[in-house]
């Protein structure tokens, strides 16, 4: 299976292309050049460089947030449009989901937490299989006050994402030992991650009307 994958919910987005399994082509913005400037050019790319046709992928995978709302009005935007052009299906994937994602394999609760600005985050918790090829979803998508979160968290947790490093300090003081915090891109969703998702979901004839998305 051959899917095209569209993550803008955050500055570091991109597109990236799953194939048979792998990801075999990404980009990632590096949150200094909009979406809106650097998106198509960066699909046209990751197509290029898997050496495949827009009209060869099976579907298109594209983060429905929470994130920003300029961000994903230009994800869905565009993922609709090629969707519609080329009769291809499209499915929706969680940004906390995916981002959660990018911290599996552990043998703690994964809380995955993006920064919605005013002193709030956009967060969820998750359990990783021991094998880290699932993912049992424990809450919610909420938005709430970091501290509110926080009292959500009861068990070793490693946070992960924009608003676990704005609020580390924080979530510190009120979780103490029971939580870590992920380092480095794995705070940041992938499109990559976005288009393993989106494969599954296919796979499981989870496709969205590409008109009312």
């Amino acid at each position: 299976m051959i899917v095209l994958g569209i993550e803008t919910a955050t500055p570091y987005g991109g597109a990236a292309l799953w194939m048979d399994g792998e990801i075999v082509a990404e980009e990632a913005n590096d949150g200094t050049v909009s979406h809106s400037q650097r998106l198509m050019p960066a699909i046209e790319r990751v197509l290029h460089s898997a050496k495949c046709e827009l009209t060869a992928i099976d579907g298109i995978a594209v983060s429905i947030g929470p994130g920003s709302f300029t961000g994903l009005r230009i994800g869905l935007a565009i993922a609709k449009t090629l969707a519609h052009e080329e009769g291809k299906p499209i499915v929706a994937v969680s940004t906390l989901e995916a981002l959660a994602w990018r911290a599996a394999r552990t043998d703690v609760v994964i809380a995955p937490m993006l920064d919605a600005r005013r002193n709030e985050i956009f967060g969820a918790i998750f359990k990783s299989s021991d094998d880290g090829t699932n993912l049992e979803r424990l809450s919610p998508d909420v938005v709430e006050r970091p501290e509110t979160f926080a009292e959500r968290i009861t068990m070793p947790t490693i946070a992960v994402g924009s608003g676990a490093l704005r609020y580390a300090q924080l979530l510190q003081e009120h979780l103490q030992k029971r939580v870590i915090f992920a380092e480095g891109e794995i705070n940041h969703p992938s499109a990559g991650v976005v288009a393993q998702l989106g494969a599954r979901k296919l796979a499981e004839g989870l496709a969205a009307n590409v008109l009312t998305l």
